[in-house]
């Protein structure tokens, strides 16, 4: 298909040859919210439907929908794809396809910070999954997009640049994210300032402003709320009157749609929340909504809810990260919920809290946060630590950079190593290790010279290692050679051998 105002993302043809070698039925997407990933469900869908294949959405859930799997698994058409928007809200729809499927192929999204989440329990049902990250752009889709605002006149005071020096704004200023891009588009218009007024109208009602970042919120968040739920269950009654459901200001953002909530736009949501909501009025309605979803965590979705609020990316992805306070209000955050009874024992609570202590800089609590959280994951059967492994790991090399001493460095060094080769498998199609290797680079820089001989082989040693790891897992991945993240990483190892004589 042609899509003239919309960008062919890299991965569309990566997957087109996947099933055309028929090397995976099972493929998984995840993007942060504003990166594209539910077009690009819409894109891949136009292009399967061109490539033969007989293409089956999920919309909504009806009550014939268990009888229509089976009926589309038992086919006798071998090109048939089902994709599941927002899988982790599904899995008793997934365990019915996994029960009843034989060829069918199933592409699922997800955010990507449900995913990491949830990305096991899809590895229990179907074994070996593909996996695509959406939300860095490619060099050919960061050509697509500037040719898209060069169009339609969107560069504005920046329409001067030259090609290089907006791919070069793209790829530094807006990280190659999407939502970078919008957003900047955004602010840099007059629409934040006029929503800015809006805002203060809605603001001077009582009960309305409380209930109108609690639904901005919820959307950054993934959460499908119906108004129904939220007077009974939440006490958010106000939503339920129909002078707030009918209020012009109101309605500028949201549609009130047979009982749901429906925001017009997720990254107009986020600029909000980042650029005109204080950040004390953020934190006090997540606490409000978590001490309220801790009394009804019986419930399962609920429990999903719970779970994805004490995420600390989801916390800095909306807050202003330009508001002096809004790192306190982070750990205000989650200092308030701490003593809730879903956090007390909850591993992947402990694992955020370190997180969040780590980025303050506060490793002494950082690292007593990540022994709480591998006390507690000892407690679960079966438990996969390796997202506690590779944060801890990234932790020891940011407090050797800080508070090390030529003495202990390569002890602690090995020690962060040892951890990464570990969770380092053949069958492991995830980056993150070889993401926190990019912390070899700044210890070689300041204890390279000061270590003894021996010490100084050891570390090359184990650099040339990971190295060799990455470039096996690039080349059995190559999707995820392209992150930048894990491309510095192997420039940076490959600087060190260089610069020691040691390049294969």
């Amino acid at each position: 298909p042609n899509f003239d105002f919309l960008i062919r993302r890299d991965v569309i043809e990566d997957i087109q040859i996947k099933l055309k070698e028929a090397s995976t039925n099972n493929i998984v997407v995840h993007s942060d919210f504003g990166n594209g990933k539910s077009v690009f469900l819409k894109m891949l869908s136009a292009q399967l439907a061109l490539d033969g294949y007989s293409v089956f959405e999920y919309a909504k859930f009806s009550s014939g929908i268990y009888r229509e799997i089976e009926k589309i698994c038992k086919s006798d058409n071998n090109k048939i794809v089902i994709i599941i928007d927002n899988y982790s809200k599904h899995f008793d729809l997934l365990d019915h396809i996994a029960l009843h499927r034989d060829n069918a192929i199933l592409i699922l999204s997800e955010r990507t910070v449900i995913n990491d989440l949830t990305y096991e329990k899809l590895e229990e049902r179907f074994g070996e999954l593909f996996l695509y990250d959406l939300n860095k752009l490619q060099e050919n889709e960061i050509i697509q997009l500037i040719e898209i605002l060069d169009s339609y006149g969107f560069w504005k005071d920046k329409s001067h640049f030259s090609h290089d020096l907006k791919v070069k704004h793209i790829t530094k200023d807006c990280n190659s994210e999407l939502r970078s891009v919008l957003m900047e588009l955004l602010e840099s218009s007059d629409m934040l300032k006029r929503f800015n007024n809006v805002i203060s109208d809605i603001h001077a009602k009582k009960g309305y402003y409380e209930s109108f970042i609690f639904i901005l919120v919820s959307n950054i968040y993934g959460f499908e709320l119906e108004l129904m739920d939220l007077g009974i269950q939440l006490g958010y009654d106000k939503m339920n009157s129909s002078a707030f459901l009918k209020d012009r200001n109101v309605l500028e953002f949201i549609n009130f749609d047979k009982g749901e909530i429906v925001l017009k736009s997720s990254v107009l949501a986020q600029s909000i929340l980042e650029k005109i909501v204080d950040s004390t009025v953020i934190v006090d309605t997540l606490l409000s909504l978590f001490h309220k979803l801790d009394n009804l965590k019986h419930y399962k979705p609920y429990r999903n809810m719970l779970k994805s609020l004490m995420s600390y990316a989801s916390l800095r992805r909306i807050l202003n990260t330009k508001d002096e306070n809004s790192a306190s209000q982070i750990s205000r955050f989650f200092e308030g919920v701490r003593n809730t009874s879903f956090c007390k024992s909850n591993t992947h609570f402990w694992l955020q809290y370190a997180i969040e202590r780590l980025s303050a800089r506060d490793y002494e609590r950082a690292e007593m946060f990540f022994k709480t959280a591998y006390s507690y994951a000892k407690k679960i059967e079966g438990y996969n630590t390796y997202q506690i492994d590779n944060h801890y790991a990234r932790y020891i090399f940011e407090n050797i950079q800080t508070n090390g001493d030529v003495n202990t460095c390569m002890e602690d060094f090995l020690r962060a190593h040892k951890i990464l080769m570990e969770s380092l498998y053949d069958e492991d199609v995830k980056y993150y290790p070889y993401r926190v290797a990019r912390n070899y680079y700044p210890f070689y820089d300041k204890f390279f010279q000061q270590i003894n001989k021996q010490e100084q082989n050891i570390f090359l040693k184990s650099c040339d290692e990971m190295l060799g790891k990455m470039e096996v897992f690039i080349r059995n991945y190559p999707h995820y050679g392209k992150r930048r993240d894990v491309l510095n990483s192997k420039e940076k190892l490959n600087t060190i051998l260089r610069e020691n004589n040691l390049n294969t």
